[in-house]
This record gives structure tokens, sequence and C-alpha cells, in this order.
């Protein structure tokens, strides 16, 4: 990252250096080629599932890209361990969601019958 920055900022400026390093850092094949920023990258998957529940569509095709990019079996575990982290911080939620385990609301669907006033004439 610091080359980067350092070619930015001699070519465009300090400011272009440092968006450039950022672009660069967080970028998804830099990101699977080192365990602490795939444990960061599965941190941040997790969070966005739980923040907005489309989230997965938003990042599949790029994971997927990246995926099919990836020649090292290192990349490729670092890969599965971002997906697990993701997966494991959004399971208690999503888990639950999928099994019905949620509990109905007394309004709707109690299994109690709901009185209903008969019409009077």
């Amino acid at each position: 990252m610091a080359a980067v920055y350092v070619l930015a900022r001699d070519v465009a400026g300090a400011p272009a250096g440092v968006v450039s390093a950022l672009v660069f850092g967080t970028a998804p094949f830099v990101a699977f080629e080192h365990r602490g920023w795939s444990v960061v990258a599965g941190l941040a998957l997790g969070l966005g599932m739980l923040t907005k529940p489309p989230f997965a569509a938003y990042v599949l095709a790029p994971l997927v890209l990246t995926a099919a990019r990836i020649r090292s079996r290192r990349a490729v575990a670092n890969l599965a361990l971002a997906l697990l982290i993701g997966g494991a911080l959004s399971l208690p939620w999503y888990g639950r969601a999928c099994s019905g385990f949620y509990p109905r609301s007394r309004a709707a669907g109690s299994g109690k019958p709901q009185s209903r006033a008969t019409p009077t004439r």
C-alpha cells in the first residue's frame, strides 16, 4: 500500500495517493491474500448481512469474480475463513429466521380465536 501511495502521490498529489492506497488496500484480491484482512472482510460481510438483508446480493458478484481469480491455496483458505466468519456472525439472526423460530405476534396467529362482533339488525 505504501508503494501505491508514493506512486499516486508523485503522479497526482497527496490526496490522490491516500485515496489510491485506501482503494488498493480494500480491494478483495488484496484482502484475501492476508489473513488479517480476510478476518476484517469476514466481519464486514457478517455485519453487512445483519444491517441490510439484501447485502449478499450487493457483494455476491464481486466475491465470485474474486474467487475465480484466486490462484493460491492460502488465498482460498483466507476466502473460506472470511465467508465462515461472515456466516457465523449472521447465523444467530438468519438461522432463527429461516427455521421459523420466531414467536408469532398475539394479534395475528396466537392460536386463540378472535372475537367478532355479530351484526345486529
